[in-house]
């Protein structure tokens, strides 16, 4: 079943199995608006006159190519038409109001006409005037209206929204989303919902005012596990449509006709915090013969980071590459870290024994990656299946610098021995550390043809804890000996380290 539901009363598309719809009415919920009915019109294209009982109706529709047509019905353009076209005349004024041609249109008897329009612009405006006959039979009436040049709709299905998966024999909602984008006038149009390539339900005559955004909602029920392809088409645009190139989605469902957990595996989460630092100066001048030696050594390295990993088996069981669909996600308490849907996973690597899917997905901010391994063992061996989902993000920046130099002193001058240096700055930066609260939850789900594996687990974080906390501050030394002469060396230490995290075995 299928119903052209507005954007304020999506959420009710459930209410089409059978008594709920009286249930949600009776309840005092939002009622539903029959596709005849246009829910409301913002702006329209029409113009439309009556004399008598003569009525007309006229659009002037600009194409995406800039092309125009008129579009001229006895009667209107929602119902069937009533009386005769005998004679239509134009008149197009430039933005002054100043007349730029007229145009006379004989010898028709027929309900609707379309007639071409050269170098009409938007907003640019047209009267028509119009003989109908054969209204009541009796008379010719004159009907006169202007009509203003308008973008054709265009509709466009931004999304299609489903489950991930489902198990087999029950109800699959898939919900399109679809929106007018030109704001000039609304459309009428059919929702077309195929599965499999194949066209299987519809919802006709739908109304989508300008501008304005609506959903077809269907439910589906599938026969067989698996995955199944889907999509939504907008077809039938009334008045033709700007632009038919976007007006489908589609997305995919995992039908799953058993369902069992994964055998055993670990789950774990961490966020540390560390900040290293060595800084050593030094001037030295060796009695005897007054050489003096100096440097000045840096290295500064610091990182704020947190990742999490979960790592499960599946025992006796050797997945079939490609994989039917992954699902996995991440919350912090109830923030979500990290989601994705993964479907016909193929493998990336294989031997004789073994092969595994890697999906690495470096558009979240929290970079994250997916692999399933299957082993067979070899002859007599056991068959096992691994999932490892993991994420990190962090920051890590290390500094080092150097100098040191050697010079005799005579009484001559200076006399160099040499002198070097370097710096050398590296640092990278992935995603952003999502700071992490009280509880950690892990939903994984593997589905391998129709069978579906799957293992929530939620888990505590710890406090802080501070691992190493080593400060010494800068300090200098000073001292002489009638072997070495003079030196003075400076230094500080820094060492810290904490982190926080939980640990989940099963």
């Amino acid at each position: 079943m299928a119903h052209g539901i507005r954007r304020s009363i999506a959420a009710i598309a459930i209410a089409a199995f059978g008594s709920l719809a009286s249930t949600a009415t009776a309840a005092g919920g939002p009622s539903r608006i029959p596709n005849k009915q246009r829910y409301r019109v913002s702006a329209t294209a029409t113009a439309t006159g009556r004399t008598g009982s003569a009525t007309m109706s006229a659009r002037a529709l600009i194409d995406r190519d800039r092309r125009a047509s008129l579009e001229v019905v006895a009667g209107d353009f929602e119902t069937p038409t009533v009386g005769s076209l005998a004679k239509i005349q134009l008149k197009a004024y430039d933005g002054n109001g100043d007349l730029l041609y007229t145009n006379n249109v004989s010898g028709i008897s027929a309900p609707a006409v379309v007639v071409p329009l050269a170098s009409f612009d938007r907003g640019q405006a047209l009267d028509i005037q119009a003989n109908i006959r054969n209204v009541d039979n009796t008379r010719t009436d004159v009907v006169s209206v202007t009509a203003v040049g308008k973008l054709r709709p265009d509709l466009a299905v931004l999304h299609v929204d489903a489950p991930s998966n489902a198990p087999l024999g029950m109800p699959v909602h898939i919900t399109a989303t679809i929106v007018e984008l030109n704001h000039d006038t609304g459309a009428r149009a059919t929702c077309v919902l195929s599965v499999d390539d194949r066209p299987v339900d519809r919802a006709e005559g739908i109304w989508v005012d300008a501008g304005d955004t609506v959903s077809c909602a269907f439910a589906r029920v599938f026969t067989s596990g698996g995955l199944h392809q889907f999509q939504v088409d907008v077809t039938d645009v009334n008045p033709g449509d700007w632009d038919i190139a976007n007006n489908s989605a589609s997305g995919s469902v995992a039908i799953v006709t058993a369902a069992d957990s994964f055998d055993m595996g670990t789950a774990s989460v961490s966020s540390s915090l560390r900040h290293y630092r060595t800084h050593s100066t030094g001037f030295t001048r060796r009695a005897g013969d007054n050489l003096v030696v100096t440097w000045d050594n840096l290295n500064d390295q610091s990182d704020n980071s947190d990742g999490a990993q979960y790592h499960a088996y599946i025992d006796h069981t050797f997945v079939s590459f490609p994989l039917t669909q992954i699902v996995v996600g991440q919350w912090s308490d109830d923030t979500l870290i990290h989601a994705g849907v993964y479907t016909t996973v193929g493998a990336t690597t294989s031997g004789p024994n073994w092969a595994c899917a890697l999906v690495v997905d470096d558009s979240a901010d929290q970079a994250a990656h997916v692999e399933v391994c299957a082993y067979n063992g070899g002859p007599g061996g056991n068959l096992i299946t691994s999932i490892t989902y993991g994420r990190f993000a962090g920051t890590v920046t290390y500094f080092a610098s150097q100098y040191q130099a050697a010079w005799y002193e005579t009484p001559d001058g200076v006399v160099p021995i040499y002198e070097y240096s370097y710096n050398y700055r590296e640092g990278y930066s992935v995603g952003t550390p999502a700071g992490l609260g009280s509880t950690y939850r892990f939903e994984v789900t593997l589905i391998d043809g129709g069978t579906m594996y799957s293992k929530p687990v939620t888990l505590a974080v710890g406090p802080w804890q501070v691992f190493s906390d080593i400060t010494y501050p800068w300090r200098c030394r000073e001292d002489t000996d009638p072997w070495y002469g003079y030196k003075k060396i400076c230094d500080e230490y820094i060492d810290y380290s904490s982190g926080r995290g939980g640990l989940f075995v099963w």
